[in-house]
C-alpha cells in the first residue's frame, strides 16, 4: 500500500475551473448531484459573484482628509450635541442585521471531517430529480431565461450568497477527489482573515 502524505490545497480560483481539468472523481461527484457539464460551466461563472463581497466590504473606506473632517463633524452633531436622526438609527440597525444575516448565510460548515461525499451527492441527485419531475408535470412551458434576465433577478446580497454556495459545491467536488484517493480525513479549515479566499482543503490519514 502507498503511504499518502498529508495534502493542503488552497480553495481559490474557482473561475478558472474547467470540466476537462476537473478530476474524474470530482466530475462523478458533480453528476451524482444531478448536474451536467453545461450547469458546471454556469456554476463556474456564477462563483465569481462572491467577489462582490470584497468590493462591498472595502467600498467607501478610502476617504480624503476633507471627507474625514466632514464625517467627524456630522458624528459630533448627531451623538454629542444630540441631533441623532431616527433614519440613521434605522439604517444602522438594518446594516447590522444584514451583516449578521450575511455572516450566518456565508458560514462554512466545519464538522471535523467530511462524510462520504459521493453518498451525499447521490441523495441530493435523487431529490433534485424528483423536484424536476414534479415541475415538469405541473408545467410544460420552457423555463429557460436569458443570462441578462437571470443576473438581474438577484440582488447584490443574493449574488454574494449564491456565489459562495457555488464555491462550496465546487470545493466539495474537490474534496470528493481526496476521498477517492484514499484520504481518511478530509476537512476545510479557515486560515486567514485577510482574504475572501480564506479556506484550505486538507487531507490526511493519521492524527497525532
Amino acid at each position: 500500500n502507498i503511504q499518502l502524505p498529508p495534502i493542503v490545497i488552497a480553495t481559490c480560483c474557482h473561475y478558472l475551473c474547467t470540466w476537462s481539468t476537473f478530476s474524474q472523481a470530482s466530475q462523478y461527484f458533480w453528476t451524482c448531484c444531478g448536474l451536467n457539464q453545461d450547469e458546471f460551466d454556469v456554476a463556474v461563472t456564477v462563483s465569481q459573484w462572491y467577489s462582490l463581497k470584497r468590493a462591498s466590504s472595502f467600498s467607501g473606506k478610502k476617504v480624503n482628509g476633507e471627507e474625514k473632517k466632514k464625517r467627524k463633524r456630522s458624528t459630533m452633531e448627531k451623538y454629542v450635541v444630540g441631533k441623532e436622526d431616527e433614519n440613521d438609527c434605522e439604517e444602522n440597525d438594518t446594516q447590522q442585521q444584514e451583516e449578521v444575516n450575511e455572516k450566518e448565510s456565508l458560514s462554512y460548515p466545519h464538522d471535523d471531517t467530511l462524510p462520504n461525499l459521493i453518498q451525499i451527492a447521490q441523495k441530493a441527485g435523487q431529490a433534485l430529480s424528483q423536484q424536476q419531475n414534479q415541475q415538469s408535470n405541473n408545467s410544460n412551458k420552457n423555463n429557460m431565461i436569458s443570462s441578462d434576465e437571470f443576473e438581474k433577478s438577484f440582488t447584490s446580497t443574493q449574488k454574494i450568497q449564491l456565489g459562495f454556495t457555488i464555491k462550496k459545491l465546487l470545493d466539495l467536488a474537490r474534496a470528493a477527489e481526496l476521498q477517492s484517493l484514499g484520504y481518511k480525513y478530509v476537512e476545510f479549515v479557515k486560515y486567514t482573515k485577510s482574504s475572501i479566499e480564506d479556506r484550505l482543503l486538507i487531507g490526511y490519514n493519521h492524527r497525532s
